[in-house]
């Protein structure tokens, strides 16, 4: 009972044909002609720090665009690691959660799949009420932000 994939309007057909086939079988993807039309997601730990390509479809080929919602992401970091250290203060998962979802919901809308997937991973262990076993996934989703707001920096120049 949760998200695994999401789509958001305007509608971008690369972006639903990789969703069609991150989920659907290989045989029905091919059989369908979607095979061949979207290269695959890279295998994990392989995935840029931030995705131009992935940036462009989701700001409709508009690369200033693209380059102010990075100024807006890199303006939001303090509060981001406020509220990590906040949430993780308070032992409370569900605050930590929603710290949590906030921040991958900027790290999608930017294009950095690295800090998205980090924090999914913590989100899932904290879904699960593993707080104990949370520590080093919000240490990895630190380490990512980091890593995003260097290549954000770079990015806009």
């Amino acid at each position: 009972a949760g998200l695994d994939d999401h789509l958001t309007k305007p509608l971008d057909e690369q972006l639903l044909v990789r969703v069609l086939q991150r989920w659907l079988p290989a045989d029905i993807t091919a059989q369908a002609g979607l095979q061949a039309r979207i290269p695959a997601d890279p295998p994990p730990g392989k995935s840029p720090v931030h995705d131009s390509a992935g940036a462009l479809l989701i700001t409709g080929g508009r690369p200033e665009l693209a380059r102010e919602m990075l100024s807006m992401f890199i303006s939001e970091v303090p509060q981001h690691r406020a509220a990590l250290d906040e949430g993780w203060r308070s032992s409370d998962p569900a605050q930590l959660m929603a710290v949590l979802h906030k921040l991958r919901g900027s790290a999608e809308y930017c294009a950095l799949p690295r800090l998205s997937n980090a924090v999914g991973l913590a989100e899932e262990s904290l879904a699960k009420g593993r707080m104990d076993q949370a520590e080093p996934l919000v240490a990895a989703v630190r380490e990512e932000l980091e890593l995003a707001v260097a290549e954000a920096v770079r990015q806009i120049g």
